[in-house]
């Protein structure tokens, strides 16, 4: 069953999920982040910004990795 675009929890568990089965992978960690943000956890999702920031810094330079370093500082300069 599809997730409804306002389930905040939902979005955090199948968030979580993906990155338990893929955690350096920074798409996963960038929707984890987000997904903490949603529900009120600016600490998490902070760490979560910076652990996408840092797997993606780790990876060869490409477009991708561009645009995900993009996010992720933006993510990290959120209040």
């Amino acid at each position: 069953m599809p997730l409804g675009p306002g389930d905040a929890e939902a979005g955090l568990v199948a968030a979580r999920r993906a990155v338990a089965l893929r955690p350096l992978y920074p798409p996963n960690l960038l929707v984890l982040a987000e997904a903490l943000a949603k529900t009120g956890d600016v600490s998490g999702a902070r760490e979560y910004y910076a652990r996408a920031r840092d797997a993606a810094l780790a990876l060869p330079a490409s477009a991708d990795r561009d645009e995900w370093l993009r996010e992720a500082g933006q993510g990290l300069q959120r209040k």
